[in-house]
């Protein structure tokens, strides 16, 4: 686990190395892209292992699962999105 000083850390880089952070991204979405379940629907399993507290890094995530690291993070993000409609729904009633 990452402590709250190491990820200042990482933010602070991030800051300062823009260009190279953006290299590193790149880098990260090219190993992922093509990957073998593109265009596929999303199964339970796969929503709860990349939403898991205990998950891998999304590139981990890409190898297990064949998607790419930037459909493993839109779905992480639509699934979050959901879960706080659905609060808000309930907390309407």
């Amino acid at each position: 686990m990452t402590s709250p000083a190491q990820l200042e850390a990482m933010r602070l880089w991030r800051k300062r190395n823009p260009e190279k952070q953006y290299r590193s991204k790149l880098a990260n979405y090219r190993q992922t892209q093509g990957a073998p379940n593109t265009g596929s629907l999303w199964t339970e399993r796969e929503d709860r292992s990349i939403t898991s507290p205990e998950r891998p890094c999304d590139r981990e995530l890409s190898k297990l699962l064949g998607r790419s690291m930037k459909a493993i993070q839109n779905r992480r993000s639509v699934l979050k999105k959901s879960e706080e409609q659905d609060a808000a729904r309930m907390g309407k009633s």
